[in-house]
């Protein structure tokens, strides 16, 4: 059933063992979330899991462009209203 499935088979066997580093990612992610819900601490289970999967996605998927960063931070900008540094514009 899930052998036959077309981007996994695109990936050429790795997108088994990708999958499988992404979902130890999120039960790791979760465990320590789950700890600082349990302690009542801030940045609990969804916090971390969102951030440990998002870093296993960055490492899986390799080494970014200058132009994906900038996309990742502009979409953080809006998100978080928090203010990024734009590295893309070298006029600096």
């Amino acid at each position: 059933m899930f052998g036959s499935h077309p981007i996994l088979a695109a990936a050429g066997g790795q997108g088994w063992t990708q999958l499988g580093e992404l979902a130890l990612a999120f039960a790791l992610s979760s465990l320590i979330g789950l700890e600082r819900e349990w302690r009542q601490k801030s940045a609990g289970l969804r916090t971390h899991t969102l951030v440990g999967v998002g870093a296993a996605l960055f490492e899986v998927r390799g080494k970014p462009s200058i132009e994906e960063l900038a996309i990742a931070l502009d979409k953080l900008d809006g998100v978080l209203g928090v203010e990024t540094t734009d590295f893309a514009d070298d006029s600096g």
